[in-house]
């Protein structure tokens, strides 16, 4: 009986289950752990990539803001030169009449005409096909000498000899008022003798004063874009702050990282790679020169040079031509000899000799701008105790695009040549190129002048162009003399490194007031330089570049260091018609350029002549607005032309909110995008970037195979 109980017993099958489930949980257990560790790990790897592309776009951010910069003032470059060119072919020109009578309209210059005048949009026929000439001899101007106030001497032909006022020989002593008759003529012939012996001198003061003026606002400007450029070429390169970007992507890398992947994270596996920090890129120089290349110019201004003796002789001359001048009056008025120094234009370029006369900068479409961040992580998983943890690694490519810095100087550009070189000009009617002591053209086409749109022959040589400020300029022909330009307004260029402001002045005015003559004159000359359908075409123009660039600029100090400019200390500097420091003019923007062209401001009046905005002036930027020309997204996935952005804003951000155009919402935006990309593209060999004719091929900068 026991013995069979005992058999029943071991045959009793009762409780396997419960060892097979024992054993069973240990391999189910195995699979859950290590489903909950690929699980996390995963997620850690998704985390640690989306943290590291967030870097990546973080670093390319500060990218498109330090190009976005340098766009801009590229921008004012341009603007300096614009001004250059209006003074040269409109203020200069004024008494290029062609006839000695104020009153002859069909004779005037078109800045002289009255607003029932119709001017068109073609040649101006100056006389037997003349250059321009600055001339300042004339009613408009402070320069002639009391007595012979309506006297015009810039209207005489030129190599042409004007006969001085005859003194009548007294044979009869007898006749009544012989004597006063006598004493008029001398009179006359003195004061015309002067003024024609002075005429020279002054015509050549204004040429080198508006040539001055030129040259010490681009030398700032220049040196802005030298410590950008060479700031953008840095492996560490620095945000608008001065501070790091390096931090700045390992911040924001850290911000985003899962807890197990912030403790598994080392900054010995973290690096940034600047693309624009490529040898091939960074230039000879180690400054970024071959990636944000210069534009050298030697433009040249004539002037009349009257010469006086028995006659007055009237000449043109080259203003770099000027020892046939009373040297007395040389020392007069150009004492310590720097305008005679800016005369000549050195072959010395780039950052030794920043005065050197300029078009801008370009840039080479061969460098790319983008950003790599490579990081990894070894994330401790909690079913996996011991022994090594997983290695993740991710890395990311990010690229500012859709900016323009401004025109090339030529339409193409071949990957192995230092700067564009196409066949045709972008802007042929700029001054040419001067590279190495050769000059892109013949000396007629260094006369300064600019296109106004793609595709424009005429610029300021257009009689619309050449009267925009018309309703301004022929104030200072009225009959009572009441207003004068006066060469005295652009004595203050010597301070333009410090205030930043090439604009008419007087030195005299007390801080808190600008006198009409001021005030007309900077109104008339702000115009000139407003922005118009080449400049929107071809630059990134920030409507608020005070607010969003110069002000950090001038708290973090980016720009301490700077070399004097001949002498005179060098500062940041603003827009044009900006004045540091003066309580009146202040900080002027480019939307506050826009708005007194069209608008004008109290009892001053718009820069541009109203009877011309509404149709004649097409090629001028009516609206601030209009220069929101950068890539934005109608909508998510949606890549078509954005026709309900573009140049368009519903809602403008706060003044205090930096944001590229200033529009918050609804509408366009201005400069650099940024996008993600692969690090395959980057190495592609199907990049067509060198513009007509020239065709695919891999960039001079792709990553470096150990990144």
């Amino acid at each position: 009986m026991g013995t069979m109980k005992h058999k029943r017993r071991l045959l009793d099958e009762t409780g396997q289950m419960s060892i097979f489930v024992a054993l069973i949980f240990q391999v189910l257990f195995i699979f859950f752990a290590m489903v909950v560790n690929i699980g996390l790990i995963v997620h850690d790897k998704i985390n640690l990539q989306n943290a590291v592309d967030f870097g990546a776009y973080y670093a390319a951010e500060r990218q498109s803001e330090i190009l976005n910069e340098i766009a801009h003032i590229n921008y004012q470059i341009r603007q300096d030169y614009k001004l250059l060119a209006w003074r040269y072919r409109v203020l200069g020109t004024l008494g290029r009449q062609m006839s000695n009578l104020d009153t002859d309209i069909a004779g005037m210059p078109p800045a002289r005409t009255p607003p029932t005048v119709q001017l068109q949009d073609v040649a101006y026929p100056m006389r037997n096909n003349e250059v321009p000439a600055v001339c300042v001899m004339n009613t408009a101007w402070d320069t002639t000498v009391q007595g012979a106030q309506r006297e015009n001497y810039c209207f005489r032909p030129y190599n042409t000899t004007t006969q001085l006022t005859p003194i009548t020989p007294i044979i009869a002593p007898w006749v009544p008022g012989i004597f006063g008759q006598r004493a008029s003529e001398v009179f006359s012939r003195s004061t015309q003798l002067q003024n024609c012996n002075e005429s020279g001198p002054a015509n050549w003061r204004f040429t080198m004063q508006i040539i001055y003026g030129y040259k010490l606002a681009i030398a700032t400007r220049k040196q802005m874009i030298f410590k950008l450029r060479r700031n953008l070429a840095d492996p560490n390169f620095r945000d608008q702050e001065e501070k790091p970007v390096r931090d700045g992507v390992l911040n924001t890398i850290r911000k985003n990282l899962t807890s197990t992947n912030k403790e598994g994270f080392d900054d010995g596996y973290f690096d940034v790679y600047n693309g624009l920090s490529h040898p091939d890129c960074v230039g000879p120089n180690q400054n970024g020169d071959r990636t944000i290349v210069d534009i050298p110019t030697k433009p040249l201004l004539v002037f009349v040079n009257v010469v006086g003796g028995n006659a007055c002789i009237a000449t043109l001359q080259t203003h770099d031509n000027y020892n046939s001048l009373d040297p007395n009056m040389m020392n007069l008025w150009d004492p310590d000899r720097s305008m005679r120094t800016l005369a000549a234009e050195p072959d010395i370029q780039g950052e030794q000799y920043p005065e050197h006369s300029s078009l801008g900068f370009e840039k080479n479409p061969w460098c790319m701008s983008y950003v790599g961040v490579h990081a990894r992580s070894r994330p401790r998983k909690p079913f996996a105790p011991f022994g090594q943890p997983v290695l993740l690694e991710a890395r990311s490519f990010a690229q500012p695009f859709g900016g323009r810095i401004g025109p090339w100087y030529r339409n193409s550009w071949n990957k192995t040549s230092p700067q564009s070189d196409g066949p045709n000009r972008v802007d042929p009617l700029t001054s040419p190129r001067f590279v190495g002591g050769t000059l892109d053209g013949n000396d007629l086409d260094r006369l300064p002048n600019f296109s106004r749109y793609p595709g424009d022959q005429l610029g300021l040589k257009s009689m619309v162009a050449l009267g925009a400020q018309r309703h301004i300029l022929a104030q200072f022909y009225t009959n009572n003399n009441a207003l004068k330009l006066r060469t005295s307004n652009y004595i203050h260029f010597d301070q333009l490194p410090s205030t930043g402001d090439p604009l008419a002045f007087n030195l005299n005015d007390p801080p808190t007031q600008v006198n009409s003559e001021i005030a007309l004159t900077r109104q008339a000359e702000i115009g000139a330089v407003t922005p118009d359908v080449f400049d929107a075409t071809y630059f990134s123009i920030d409507p608020n570049f005070f607010q969003n660039y110069f002000q950090k600029a001038n708290a973090s100090g980016r720009y301490s260091g700077m070399s004097p400019v001949l002498g005179r200390p060098a500062r940041t500097v603003s827009d044009v018609g900006s004045r540091v420091g003066h309580p009146v003019l202040g900080p002027q923007t480019v939307e506050s350029q826009i708005g007194s062209s069209f608008n004008g401001g109290g009892s001053t009046p718009s820069g541009l002549d109203p009877s011309l905005t509404n149709g004649d002036l097409r090629y001028a930027i009516k609206d601030w607005r209009h220069l929101l020309t950068g890539w934005t997204l109608p909508k998510a996935q949606v890549f078509t032309f954005p026709d309900a952005t573009f140049g368009k804003c519903d809602k403008v951000a706060p003044p205090e909110v930096m944001i590229p155009g200033k529009c918050a919402q609804s509408g366009g935006r201005v400069g650099y995008s940024v996008r993600l990309l692969s690090r395959d593209y980057l190495l592609s060999d199907k990049w067509n970037v060198g513009g007509d004719g020239v065709g695919p091929s891999s960039i001079l900068n792709p990553p470096d195979p150990a990144f």
